[in-house]
């Protein structure tokens, strides 16, 4: 709509609103709530100036005149496009509000970063609920079952490599007096619902050349077995793997950009302060058990420097690329 002029034809003097919009610049990365309040302005030429970058949006401090929209304090004064002349001796400018927006994670695809020694490489172990062994003696196949908690099942896949450990061993009996003991089998496994199977074939001992079954087959009655499966292998020096990563994103409203503090590349140190490639017991931030842990549950470490540009008005877009443990 027109701007209306005073009755002796001289511009208006109060920057007026005369049409406006709301943009979501971030929904299609999943946040809905940051808004940028677009207002279409109309003042005299010489009437105009801009605001200051911590207006907020209210009625009592700098809402434009004839905002559709309802007062919010959290929307900050981000700028006015260049003005542009129209008819009358007034200008025309877009005037834009926005909050600051929420911080988030975007994916980023897998990155290329060299992670430290961890002794004993990483692996997850869960406990079954329910578990048996079984031994056919004519087909010399050992059917090891392990029900898990739905909880821990979500650890394992069909096809996995798994070992199943059982504290009390399995034991067997060879001819000739000889009895065999077991702790761990190791292979593919298949998964139905919680259920991982494990079968071993070709389970037998030679007699003479000729494939004979091992009798009196037991695991003698363990409180539980162990599932466990292996993330990483133990690595004997730095290894550059491709892992998954995430670019992590924050907002900051600042009127002196140079007091934001940026985060650094993951270090790891010494108990006495030195960069090192090996975890160990006294290692910061993470010692060995704590990678192995921290590794297990997908935590992500920084692989870069925080980097900083400036989004809208003085609110500045702080972002790193964390990259997934290994």
């Amino acid at each position: 709509m027109p701007l209306p002029s005073s009755t002796n034809n001289i511009p208006l003097t109060t920057p007026t609103c005369v049409g406006a919009w709301i943009d979501y610049p971030f929904r299609d990365d999943g946040d809905s709530e940051t808004k940028v309040y677009n207002h279409k302005m109309q003042v005299a030429l010489s009437s105009y100036a801009p605001l200051n970058d911590n207006d907020t949006m209210t009625t009592a401090t700098n809402k434009p005149v004839r905002s559709p929209f309802d007062d919010d304090s959290d929307a900050y004064y981000v700028g006015d496009t260049p003005p542009t002349s129209i008819d009358g001796l007034m200008v025309e400018f877009v005037r834009s509000f926005a909050n600051v927006p929420i911080n988030r994670e975007d994916p980023n695809g897998f990155y290329a970063f060299e992670f430290p020694i961890v002794p004993g490489g990483i692996q997850i172990s869960k406990p079954t609920i329910s578990e048996s062994s079984s031994y056919n003696t004519s087909t010399f196949v050992l059917t090891i079952t392990s029900t898990l908690s739905s909880l821990d099942a979500e650890n394992f896949n069909d096809g996995d490599i798994v070992s199943i450990y059982n504290p009390n061993t399995w034991s067997y009996e060879l001819g000739y007096g000889y009895t065999g003991y077991r702790s761990r089998f190791t292979g593919p496994c298949t998964k139905s619902g919680d259920v991982i199977t494990l079968k071993i074939y070709n389970f037998f001992w030679s007699d003479a050349g000729t494939p004979t079954a091992y009798s009196n087959f037991t695991d003698n009655s363990p409180s539980n077995y162990d599932v466990e499966k292996t993330i990483s292998g133990e690595r004997t020096s730095p290894s550059t793997i491709n892992s998954s990563s995430v670019l992590s994103i924050r907002y900051v409203k600042s009127s002196a950009v140079s007091q934001i503090s940026l985060g650094t590349k993951f270090e790891l140190l010494t108990s006495t302060g030195d960069v090192t490639n090996t975890t160990s017991d006294t290692t910061i931030p993470f010692t060995t058990t704590e990678w192995q842990n921290a590794a297990l549950a997908g935590e992500y470490i920084a692989a870069e420097n925080e980097t900083i540009s400036k989004w809208r008005g003085n609110i500045y877009e702080v972002s790193q690329i964390m990259v997934k443990m290994q």
